[in-house]
């Protein structure tokens, strides 16, 4: 089964590729500074997911001292 991503992180590479083609890049430069975008994207988003249930189960926790 494909992880529920992996739609979006495909649909985000070719968004930024077509836009660095678009600025200029050669196809071997825009596949590679893309690929490093998505990544830094999801690496963000997903810090940012981890850091909400991290802050909800500390709240929820603390409600049951």
């Amino acid at each position: 089964m494909a992880n529920l991503w992996d739609n979006d992180k495909k649909k985000l590479f070719k968004e930024i590729y077509e836009e660095l083609l678009q600025e200029g890049y050669t196809p071997q430069e825009a596949k590679k500074y893309a690929k490093h975008e998505v990544a830094d994207k999801i690496e963000s988003d997903t810090d940012f997911i981890n850091e909400i249930i991290k802050q909800e189960y500390e709240n929820e926790w603390a409600k049951w001292i």
